[in-house]
């Protein structure tokens, strides 16, 4: 089976990694006599207790994740830290149903008082049943007709019990002795008839029976020192003894004896804060001390069992709606004449025909008149009790009209106000409380539906004085829907976007090319081609070589060559170096045309730029600096090249380490960049 070792790591996991449901020490020490192995294909079936918190004592759990075994005994899940967060995220994901899912078990499990240990390499995602089988699950018990409950009171070895009768217990669920308000009248109040609580049918009555629908029975163990699950299993194994039948028969509540069980036991001991807890979709309620007998706790519990989670307020906690019983509920005895909140109405069947459901994305304005559910019987004019706002999202939102009166008199929050609950499409889930509103006020849901659009909801009057009370509510979505996004993305974006043309357009060109170079070298190659190529290439080079060549190398060469070579040079060099080296134009055009041909004369910002000098202009008037040279104010802005003007060191006052000139020009990088200065040096290419 287990080394020593695997099973000191099991003990330590059952003890120390589950606070609320860790073994005492009468259980470690019985260890040994309880453990068995289970068979390889076992299976339990995955059940979610949800927990009723104290206000003000120390936090019990919202829930947990349990195992279902077949006799109906109730375990906590022993696994690796990973498989629980596995199992976890599947129930949060709606990947598991409470009382429907199954969990294969794996070769190597076994079970003892501390509860069911899984593998440590069970992989729970394949081995929770789910999809069509999952469907053939038990068959639920009913939420209208006739339900029969069986109330267990419960003693302990050291005879804790409650001190009420069972006659009194009984009086206090089903009204047998005429109390005013109980489980029995406020179900029956709530559901307008369809749901009639009942004293369950108990076998051998004369022998069994303590009062109608109750039983007592006595456990070997104590309520001090033990912790709920052995408590809660302990009460099963003894009310199957007594009653001589199983409690559960293969989880089909249809076909068990009883739709509910209520357990009711003197106090609680280890790992408490909680008032009573229960299983979503199952068939047991755990309650402790006084908390049994008021209203508000046994609806809530019973609610579990109905399928609904818990109803959380306007500060995004678990159970802070007041306006129905999933939250924290009332606690008193008497006083409980509440329901439950407009998503839970949603999933009761109990007022199917006063439902709406419609989507504002097709209908963009709607009025609904509401009443509230204890009204629902009286809607001379076809008003709704509860309306759902499809979404096309998990996320739903539910409106109803909060009437205080009736069954739900004795409401808790937002009296007679319109209620905005936000909850999953069947509104059993957890709820969250959205708005109330009084008359005139009005709730705005942002980007509704991921439309871009806002909804307005606006409770536009509420009358109270007349039955039914009213409450006509406007929904209106506003606002522009969102544009639809492109089919798919563009295969590639450019780095910077293009920059604009320069403002004033290029010259014309001269009516002849000059007769004569000008006296310095054209500023460089422009950096896009223009539309159209130019008129005419220069008829020749200059009309005498240059004396000799420059004294210098260019500060780096150049990007690249003319698509034909240059002419040859002159015969011979001048005698002395000209003042300023030639333009050398060649005799075929460049490879990227120019503008325009040159022009008859030096252009203004070619006088301007032989005053560059030192990072500034020497000759300051109509010259100005633009990070790279001198250039004429106003003239079009036009790079220099790093060839034109030979220099023994990189420009002064450009661009600075690994900064592009064009990105100092206000040109696009990605197809005008003409060279780069990086490191103190000129670079031909931009990386």
């Amino acid at each position: 089976m287990y080394s020593k070792q695997v099973l000191s790591a099991f003990l330590l996991l059952a003890t120390s990694a589950f606070p609320y449901g860790s073994a005492s020490s009468s259980l470690r020490a019985s260890v040994a006599s309880t453990r068995r192995k289970l068979a390889d294909d076992s299976e339990c079936t995955l059940l979610v207790a949800e927990y009723l918190q104290i206000p003000g004592e120390t936090a019990a759990p919202d829930s947990t994740i349990d195992c279902g075994m077949d006799d109906g005994m109730i375990f906590s899940i022993k696994g690796t830290p990973a498989q629980m967060k596995s199992l976890k995220k599947m129930w949060k994901d709606g990947e598991i149903t409470s009382g429907g899912s199954k969990l294969g078990l794996g070769a190597n499990s076994f079970v003892d008082s501390n509860g069911v240990f899984l593998p440590p390499g069970l992989d729970i995602a394949k081995n929770v049943r789910k999809g069509p089988k999952q469907e053939r699950r038990r068959l639920k018990a009913p939420l209208t007709g006739d339900k029969p409950i069986l109330v267990v009171k419960v003693t302990d070895s050291g005879g804790l019990a409650r001190a009420e009768s069972p006659a009194q217990i009984g009086d206090d669920v089903f009204g047998t002795l005429g109390d005013p308000v109980n489980l029995k009248s406020q179900l029956f109040d709530c559901s307008h008839g369809q749901m009639n609580v009942v004293p369950g049918t108990i076998p051998n009555a004369i022998t069994n029976e303590a009062a109608p629908g109750v039983i007592e029975v006595s456990i070997n163990i104590s309520l001090t020192t033990n912790d709920r699950y052995t408590v809660h299993n302990a009460v099963t194994a003894a009310v199957n003894a007594k009653l001589g039948t199983n409690l559960v028969n293969g989880w089909d509540q249809i076909t068990e004896p009883y739709h509910q069980v209520m357990y009711v036991t003197e106090k609680c001991y280890t790992g408490c804060g909680w008032a009573a807890y229960a299983y979503i979709n199952g068939w047991m309620s755990v309650y402790q001390a006084q908390y049994y007998k008021q209203v508000g706790v046994q609806v809530h519990e019973l609610g579990h069992n109905f399928g609904l989670y818990h109803s959380g307020g306007l500060d995004g906690a678990t159970y802070t709606d007041h306006t129905g019983m999933m939250g924290n509920p009332l606690y008193s005895d008497d006083i409980g004449k509440m329901c439950y909140n407009a998503a839970k109405n949603w999933a009761m069947p109990w007022y199917d025909d006063a439902k709406l459901v419609f989507n504002p994305v097709t209908e963009p304005s709607k009025t609904v008149n509401l009443v509230g559910i204890a009204e629902y019987n009286n809607r001379p004019n076809g008003e709704r009790v509860v309306v759902k706002l499809e979404t096309g999202l998990t996320d739903k939102f539910f409106v109803g009209f909060n009437r205080a009166t009736g069954a739900n008199a004795q409401n808790d929050e937002a009296d007679n106000e319109v209620t905005i609950i936000k909850a999953n499409s069947s509104g059993t889930s957890q709820s969250y409380l959205q708005a109330h509103l009084i008359q005139g006020e009005s709730h705005t849901i942002a980007n509704f539906a991921g439309t871009g659009q806002s909804l307005v909801i606006t409770a536009e009057s509420i009358i109270i004085s007349t039955q039914p009370g009213v409450a006509v509510v406007k929904f209106e979505l506003q606002g522009s829907p969102t544009a639809s996004p492109t089919n798919a993305p563009t295969s590639s974006s450019t780095a910077t976007p293009t920059k604009s043309p320069t403002v004033p357009p290029t010259t014309p060109p001269s009516p002849a090319p000059t007769s004569s170079p000008t006296s310095s070298p054209t500023a460089a190659p422009t950096q896009s081609p223009t539309p159209n190529p130019t008129v005419a290439e220069t008829n020749a080079p200059t009309s005498s070589p240059t004396s000799s060549p420059t004294s210098s190398p260019t500060a780096a060469p150049s990007k690249s060559p003319t698509v034909p070579p240059t002419n040859p040079p002159s015969p011979a060099p001048t005698s002395s170096p000209s003042s300023s080296p030639t333009s050398s134009p060649t005799a075929a055009p460049t490879k990227t045309p120019t503008a325009a041909p040159t022009t008859a004369s030096p252009t203004a910002f070619d006088q301007c730029s032989v005053h560059t000098n030192g990072g500034k202009c020497k000759k300051a008037s109509g010259c100005s600096w633009n990070g790279v040279k001198c250039i004429s104010d106003g003239a079009p802005t036009a790079p220099t090249s790093p060839v034109a003007a030979p220099s023994a060191e990189p420009p002064v006052g450009g661009p600075g380490p690994n900064e592009c000139i064009a990105s100092s020009l206000s040109c696009d990088l990605g197809t005008c960049c003409k060279g780069c200065q990086r490191n103190g040096r000129w670079a031909n290419t931009c990386k």
